[in-house]
């Protein structure tokens, strides 16, 4: 957000409440969080986790710069963590039924 950068790519798994924010602060501050075709990061989707994404300002070429590899590791919706931390939530009685739809 202070501008010192032009890309932050981000290839490893994470989960909506580990990017909203930052996203709000880049947003705020003109970048665009998009998952590696391009499309704007979304929320309250039926998973929680995230694809890759890439925070970047307008008009930077980051297509460039991402490999097919990159593309279609990001495809694969297949990393542990994120999916493991789904499934203990889904588990867990202390969690209110309004957190995540049914």
């Amino acid at each position: 957000a202070g501008g010192s950068a032009d890309v932050y790519p981000r290839f490893a798994g994470t989960s909506e409440w580990d990017v909203a924010a930052a996203h709000a602060v880049a947003n705020a501050a003109g970048a665009a969080v998009t998952d590696l075709s391009g499309v704007p990061l979304r929320y309250n989707k039926p998973s929680i986790r995230n694809p890759s994404f890439i925070v970047s300002v307008p008009g930077f070429p980051w297509e460039r710069f991402v490999s097919d590899d990159d593309r279609a590791r990001a495809s694969d919706e297949g990393f542990d963590e994120p999916r493991a931390l789904d499934d203990a939530a889904d588990d867990r009685s202390d969690v209110g039924s309004g957190l995540r739809p049914a």
